[in-house]
């Protein structure tokens, strides 16, 4: 069977009602999507290979794996994340959790079920902006010589004040 003509079961477990039931109606027009919003016994036979979530919810489902108390309807899941929160903190505390994907609320509904997709075959999909704010992050910019000292002497332990006069008692680099 080729991947075309695969059913992919998809699970809705957003924080926001309104928010489900628009990803919900986003993924109905889309062939190859078996859709629920709520586990159910069949599930436990059938597991869902994709679960779209809030931030909050998939951390709560990572923790839950980690303590090897997921539900079998989702062991072997690829999560994506869809959130409004865009902090790169946020992106890779969700990635190194175990996240497949990561959206932003406001994406485009052709974005959004090209992330689904992408993540149901097996891949990881970032939207744009999510894509861009990783990329920005990496591009840090390096500490200037005084940054330096001041973090070598609190790395020693040193309180404000006296790394403030040590500071002021020499010239700046």
């Amino acid at each position: 069977m080729s991947n075309q003509q695969r059913t992919y079961r998809i699970l809705v477990v957003h924080g926001e009602p309104i928010a489900a039931a628009g990803l919900l109606a986003a993924l109905r027009s889309e062939h190859g999507f078996e859709l629920s919003q709520a586990s159910s016994q069949n599930d436990e036979i059938h597991p869902f290979h994709v679960v779209i979530t809030d931030h909050r919810t998939a951390m709560g489902i990572f923790t839950q794996a980690k303590q090897q108390l997921l539900p079998r309807y989702l062991h072997s899941t690829s999560v994506i994340v869809l959130s409004g929160r865009l902090s790169a903190t946020d992106i890779r505390q969700a990635v190194a959790e175990g996240a497949r994907g990561y959206l932003r609320l406001d994406c485009s509904i052709e974005e959004f079920t090209l992330g689904v997709r992408t993540v149901a075959l097996g891949s990881r999909y970032f939207c744009t902006a999510v894509a861009r704010q990783i990329a920005d992050s990496m591009m840090g910019v390096a500490l200037t010589a005084r940054e330096e000292d001041v973090l070598r002497q609190l790395i020693l332990g040193q309180c404000n004040k006296t790394i403030a006069k040590s500071l002021a008692s020499r010239p700046a680099p």
